[in-house]
């Protein structure tokens, strides 16, 4: 009796683990073949798609901020992918438009000039500055000086 229960438990045992196992692998290969398109689209906070039902359904993808449509296809992943190539391409322009011009040989001896000539204020300036100090110093050791001779004089 007590063999057959536990031939009846493994038994149980091992066709509960493979049907686990089973699932556990369907449910990988299901999140890793099919992407969550959704998700992917509320990224895209600028882009705004919508579902249009009926005889010919189809999705529609559109600026938020301007309402201007980027694309209009059967397919959501296609409606997907053209909004993030639409922004992908937003992006560049904006990044190209911060970058500097370029400049010209002359322009940069310019400030090279420029340059120069503020470093050489902020030293002559800084020398002045200690040269003060230093008279400072010396006038302050004179008088302490002249002080401690009257004091020993005393």
């Amino acid at each position: 009796m007590v063999q057959s229960i536990s031939r009846v438990l493994a038994v149980f045992v091992t066709v509960a683990s493979i049907a686990f196992m089973t699932f556990s692998i369907v449910q990988l290969w299901w999140f890793d073949a099919f992407p969550n398109y959704q998700a992917m689209a509320d990224d895209l906070k600028e882009i705004s798609f919508v579902y249009t039902g009926g005889e010919t359904p189809s999705w529609s993808a559109s600026w938020n901020d301007s309402n201007q449509n980027i694309s209009t296809t059967p397919l959501f992943p296609k409606a997907l992918l053209a909004a993030y190539k639409a922004v992908n391409t937003k992006k560049e322009t904006e990044l190209t438009e911060l970058q500097p011009p370029s400049m010209t040989a002359d322009q940069y001896l310019a400030l090279v000039e420029m340059d120069r000539t503020a470093v050489e204020k902020a030293y002559n300036q800084q020398h002045q500055a200690l040269e003060n100090m230093q008279a400072f110093i010396e006038q302050k050791t004179a008088e302490a000086a002249k002080l401690t001779n009257e004091t020993m004089a005393r």
